[in-house]
Order: structure tokens, then sequence, then C-alpha cells
């Protein structure tokens, strides 16, 4: 409900006098996957997924910049994006699992390589204690 019996000195102007913020998000985001933006720049992602999940990557891309990259291996599908490093592209590939290797940025892998590693301390050593009723 409007306080409408409150409005006073309503002015109808030509132009609005607020910017519209659609463009400008857009264009923040256009390399984003998701919607949790991120510093990191726009870099050129390289990754390898088993052969299994091309259907998949085909049908519902991870970006719009996704193009697939001919490498000659037998059993494999490579892709690169054009996109900005974040936590959604984070747990997109982790889901993918032992199905995917990042081959650049180096940055990119090495952080992904560090979070498996810490799951596989986790399982290995017992480190993570089962939820009380979950077994």
């Amino acid at each position: 409900m409007f306080g409408l019996d409150r409005l006073a000195d309503l002015k109808v102007l030509d132009k609005p006098s607020f910017k519209n913020k659609t463009e400008e998000a857009n264009k923040k985001l256009s390399h984003t996957i998701g919607l949790n933006f991120s510093d990191h720049k726009p870099t050129r992602m390289v990754l390898r997924f088993h052969a299994s999940q091309k259907p998949y990557l085909e049908s519902l891309k991870l970006h719009r910049s996704q193009e697939e990259v001919a490498d000659g291996l037998d059993g494999f599908y490579t892709i690169k994006l054009f996109v900005s490093y974040n936590f959604e592209l984070k747990q997109q590939l982790l889901k993918y699992g032992s199905l995917v290797e990042v081959l650049e940025p180096d940055f990119v892998r090495n952080d992904i390589m560090t979070e498996l590693e810490n799951a596989f301390k986790a399982y290995s050593h017992g480190l993570v204690k089962p939820i009380h009723g979950i077994k």
C-alpha cells in the first residue's frame, strides 16, 4: 500500500533521474558463472572432462563463452571458457570430482587440487565427524 496522502510536490520528469543498473550489472557479471562477483579478472580456462560428460556440458553449458577444444585425445571432452574464477565456478568444478581436470590457469588448477587434497585428508583421517543420527 502506498501513502498517497503523504505525497507532496510531485514532478513528472522527461528523463528518469536514476541510472539503469541492469546494463552495469550485466557488464560486471558477463564473465561470471552464477551471481557471486569475483575480483579475479576474466581469464581463459581450459577444462578436460571424461567423455561421458559431453552430452551434459553441451546441453547445459557452464558459460556462454564455452567452446570445445579439439585435443585429439580419445575418451575426453575438452572445453575452454573465458570467465572470472569465483566460488560458484569452484563448486561446479568440484561436483565433477574425478571426471574433470583443470588444465589452465595454474592458480585454478592448484586451488582445485588443494581442495581435493583437503577432502582426501578428511576422509582418510576421519577429520569430519558424522552428524548425530546420520550414519
